[in-house]
This record gives structure tokens, sequence and C-alpha cells, in this order.
């Protein structure tokens, strides 16, 4: 058995990676387990990658070793790597994190990294933001995604909220904030209507893949009966002109509380019913669920 360090390389743009692979043959046709490294495999091709074996050992921990010594974090942070862990086994007590440098590369470190802890390196992450649409459905974004703006999906920021101030400058605070508060600082979506230019990159984004009949629709409720229906989102900016606003109510009245969707597949319903209606219904071939027939 060998224990081998060795090095790949980008015959196109220069980068390299360095891992390590024990083997009965040097000359195997291994290529490496980095995840950006095997994104490039496919995306250039393997003819375009050359192998180096730079050491030979006869036991894992002087592999290990030379590994730790070549893939440290000078390495890593380098913008010609492919590399993102630091070499040797490297296991954070605390968990790693994937962040990026000045230069745009991006690794992991440890969480308690002092770099991290500083700001110097921004988290991969900070620039997204977990979402849901009226549906219920959730999305993974970025903060400045049209459908943030545009007030279709909404941040789950807890106790957060995205504003525009009197400059047209966007930016998160606290629902809390007294300028939130007094209205000096106004929600993104606030007077606002859906372009068709929005509205056409809508229809470009999957959603359902096309599966739910419900895909194109959100729903709507009107701000005087607290009444909510689905509507086309073709026809969502003329709504929300005329009274509505989009989304179900922001709180659950206690009728709703005393409620529960049931369905029935041979009459292809749905519909809420009362507690105490609840297990007539059941009993009748009614089961617990909500479908859109």
């Amino acid at each position: 058995m060998y224990y081998i360090v060795y090095k790949i390389k980008n015959i196109l743009n220069g980068k390299i990676y360095v891992g390590i692979h024990k083997t009965y043959d040097i000359n195997d046709s291994y290529m490496g387990s980095g995840k950006n490294l095997k994104l490039d495999l496919k995306l250039y091709g393997r003819e375009n990658f050359t192998k180096e074996v730079l050491y030979i050992f006869d036991n894992r921990d002087d592999m290990i070793l030379m590994e730790k010594k070549i893939v440290n974090r000078e390495f890593i942070e380098r913008k010609d790597t492919y590399n993102i862990i630091l070499g040797g086994g490297w296991r954070p007590n605390n968990g790693s994190i994937l962040v990026e440098n000045e230069i745009g590369k991006r690794f992991r470190v440890s969480k308690d990294d002092p770099d991290f802890i500083s700001g110097k390196l921004k988290s991969t992450l900070s620039d997204f933001i977990m979402a849901v649409d009226s549906d219920g459905n959730n999305y993974r974004v970025k903060k400045d995604d049209p459908r943030i703006i545009s007030g279709e999906i909404f941040s789950k920021i807890k106790g957060k909220t995205l504003i525009i101030d009197k400059n047209g400058i966007k930016k998160w605070v606290s629902v809390n904030d007294p300028k939130f508060l007094n209205g000096e600082y106004k929600h993104i979506t606030k007077d606002r209507v859906i372009s068709e230019e929005t509205r056409e990159k809508f229809k470009k984004i999957p959603k359902g893949g096309g599966k739910n009949p419900m895909y194109n629709r959100t729903f709507v409720t009107n701000i005087e009966d607290g009444k909510t229906i689905a509507v086309s989102k073709d026809d969502l900016s003329t709504y929300l002109q005329n009274g509505f606003y989009l989304g179900r109510p922001k709180e659950k009245t206690n009728n709703q509380l005393n409620t529960k969707w049931i369905k029935n597949d041979i009459l292809k319903k749905s519909k809420q019913v009362s507690l105490d209606q609840l297990d007539l219904y059941l009993n009748d071939g009614w089961s617990l669920g909500r479908k859109f027939y």
C-alpha cells in the first residue's frame, strides 16, 4: 500500500489542488475529491488536467503530516487553489463556516477564527436569507432577490424587516425601530406596484415544477372584510391597488384556531370544519388535510 500526496493542475487556468490518497497503484486514475475541483473537471474535461505525485510514504501519519504542511491557511486563501479546507485532517472544535476573503476566494475556517469574529472574513451565508411565500413554500434567496423586494415572498429574519429610507436606500432594521414604528421608514413593498418586467421575471422562476395548479396563483386579503382569496399573479397588481394586501391575515382568529381542514378524494373537495364536527366527517369518508383538486 502506498500513501501519496498528489497535485492536480488545470492546464487552462493554472489552478491547483493538493490532496492525499492511499493506493496499490501510484499511477491510478484517482483525481481528487475536492468539491470545486470536481466541478471544474466536469466543466473543462478531464483531459485538461494533469496529476503529479509529490510524495510517497509507507504510512498514513507521514502522509497526513505532509498534507498539513502544504495545505495551510496561506495555501487555501490563494485564488489559484481549489482547496478550501486545511490539510492534515483538520476538524474545528466549534464547527466550520464557509467564508470569503478580500480577493474573493472562498474557504472554510473555524467559527472561533479571530479573522471571522472580527469581520475580516465574511460568511458567504451573510448575503442569503430564508424566505416564505403566501403558500407556505420556503426558499433560500439573496437579500436583494426581486421577489423579496416586490413582496412575492417574505423574509423569515426574526424581528427584522426590509425598509427603504427617504434617500431610497434599502436596509434591514428591527421591527421595533422607532423610525419604522413612526412611519419614517416604510416597508419596501408599501405603495409599490409590481411592474410588467418584474412579473415576467416571476414567470421564469420555477415554482412547484408546474405540477401544483396553484403555482401561478397567490393569496390576497381584503383590507375591509378580511376575506382571503387566491388570484392569478397576472392580476395581482390590480388587487393590490384595490383594497387588498398580499398574503393571508397576519393573525388567526379564534374561529380558525377551532377548525381543521379536511378533504374527500371521491368528491374532490376540501373544506374547513369545526372541531366538534370533525369526527362526523372523518367517519363519513373524509380525511385530515387540504388538497387543491
